[in-house]
């Protein structure tokens, strides 16, 4: 074998060498690639609980895809409902928003309902908690499931602040405040109406 035929060899060898880690890094790429994909495109449903801005008693779900992908076939099981301890009250069970499948919950879709008032049986309900289970699916058909166990007296605020802290209920507050003295100044001109009418009556 001359000195030409060992170089020869050596080229191919090196070829196939080189092509192989191509090929490994190529494949490492691509499964990078699909994962960052994957995580992007990712949805996470989160459910928590929290109060009206207007009734602080009032306690609501909220239902939210904070994720950046689209969340698919979204369902649920209740675990564990709310025990009813006012005849006011009602299972989450009955009031069937769990009870449906939904379509899709796009990124940044919320969802909020009413589940009780604690504005009974307040000491009960502060301990008290509830499960949800939730049931969805990405676009790449990956299932996901999460447990949600959520104390009632989670974002339950203590009272009403005056005026409240948001633009919407700050212009509520001052709406009413306007109603409130329109109110008083038509009473007083009807007051001097009454006062004006007597006036004539006596000169009359």
């Amino acid at each position: 074998m001359t000195t030409t035929d060992y170089i020869q060899i050596s080229f191919s060898f090196l070829l196939v060498l080189a092509t192989i880690v191509y090929v490994f890094y190529t494949y490492k790429l691509v499964l990078e690639s699909r994962k960052s994909r994957e995580m992007v495109l990712k949805p996470y449903i989160l459910m928590y609980l929290d109060s009206a801005e207007t009734d602080p008693t009032l306690k609501f779900l909220n239902i939210e895809n904070i994720g950046s992908g689209v969340a698919l076939e979204v369902s649920f099981e209740i675990l564990k409902d709310i025990e009813l301890s006012h005849p006011i009250d009602k299972t989450l069970e009955s009031r069937n928003f769990l009870n449906r499948k939904y379509s899709q919950f796009p990124p940044n879709y919320k969802f909020r309902n009413y589940i009780v008032s604690m504005a009974n049986n307040y000491e009960a309900k502060m301990v008290a908690q509830i499960s949800i289970k939730c049931f969805y699916k990405d676009i790449f058909n990956k299932q996901y499931a999460e447990t949600f166990n959520l104390n009632l007296s989670d974002g339950f605020s203590t009272g009403k602040l005056t005026p409240p802290e948001t633009y919407v209920g700050l212009i509520s507050h001052e709406v009413k405040n306007l109603n409130i003295t329109l109110g008083k100044i038509n009473n007083k001109l009807v007051a001097l109406d009454k006062i004006k009418s007597t006036d004539q009556s006596e000169d009359i």
